[in-house]
């Protein structure tokens, strides 16, 4: 009698298979995955043309890119970085391309190729926004860079052409969105500087060019205007440059500032050889009489005085 060996070979269902350093699955009928999903564990994987799981690799389909990692287990709500680049795989495990990602009170931006913008700039929309060194949009923050001074507000929209307040300060943000810094600016048929820091003067004199001018409260500069301080009187004329060592005519008056740009008030003025006076009110005397500290003058059509001798 004859005796037969029989061997029985186990079908492999729902288990994985590993071998020539790739990992397999076989399904409820034993088929090998083959260009397919697998769920399992909270995770998804997939299974390649061989069968083999994608492990570190990207697939693309549906227009988007997606990785599985060590494991098998595809990236999802999930940063991936290489080749000095940073990538975010969504819900849905998509690559985020050419989109906004919020998280932490941020928001970053992966553009294309799905690279997470990392000191960038973004135009859209009419805009332009600023991504730093940690790939968050810049948002109420100033951005230093080629010696200028930007500045992105809500929103993450850089200023341009628009102003800012703070620190009880004024600054200006130009066409190229880089703030005035000795600067002038014109619109509205004024003139306004913006110093160093980009502070706008505000009440106060700025020297250049061997002249004088002063910027009002409103930040504009005085022209053909007369400003008071300290009980002076000042005229800033004409390119709103200041009256200094100068004659001023008009209504029918003439006055005169002088070497620190203050109006004559109530004192004697020496030149030509001539002796003149301005009044209490400024105004250069002419054709008339008049008692100063005991003395009586006389002032011709001219304005030039003379003492007025009193008969003994």
């Amino acid at each position: 009698m004859r005796l037969h060996k029989i061997f029985y070979a186990l079908r492999y269902t729902d288990q994985f298979y590993n071998n020539w350093g790739n990992t397999y699955y076989f399904g409820d009928d034993g088929a090998r995955y083959t260009d397919q999903f697998y769920n399992n564990w909270g995770n998804t994987y997939y299974f390649g043309d061989d069968g083999a799981r994608y492990t570190d690799q990207f697939y693309n389909n549906w227009g988007n890119t997606y990785y599985f990692g060590d494991g098998g287990v595809r990236y999802t709500k999930q940063f991936y970085n290489n080749w000095g680049n940073t990538y975010y795989f969504g819900d849905d495990g998509a690559r985020y391309t050419d989109q906004f990602y919020n998280n932490w009170g941020n928001t970053y931006y992966f553009g294309d190729g799905g690279v997470r913008y990392t000191k960038q700039f973004y135009n859209n929309w009419g805009n332009t926004y600023y991504f730093g060194d940690d790939g968050a949009r810049y948002t109420d923050q100033f951005y230093n860079n080629w010696g200028n001074t930007y500045y992105f507000g809500d929103g993450g929209v850089r200023y341009t052409k628009q102003f800012y307040n703070n620190w009880g300060n004024t600054y200006y943000f130009g066409t190229d969105g880089a703030r005035f810094t000795n600067q002038f600016y014109s619109n509205w048929g004024k003139l306004y500087y913006f110093g160093d820091g980009g502070v706008r003067y505000t009440n106060r004199l700025y020297s250049n060019w061997g002249n004088m001018y002063y910027f009002g409260a409103d930040g504009a500069r005085y022209t053909n205007q007369f400003y008071s301080n300290q009980g002076k009187m000042y005229y800033f004329g004409d390119g709103g440059v200041r009256y200094t060592n100068k004659f001023y005519s008009n209504w029918g008056n003439v006055y005169y500032f002088g070497n620190d740009g203050a109006r004559y008030t109530n004192q004697f003025y020496y030149n030509w050889g001539h002796i003149y006076y301005f009044d209490g009110n400024g105004v250069r005397l002419v054709n008339q009489d008049k008692w100063i500290n005991g003395q009586l003058w006389h002032f011709d059509n001219e304005g030039i005085g003379t003492e007025v001798v009193r008969p003994l």
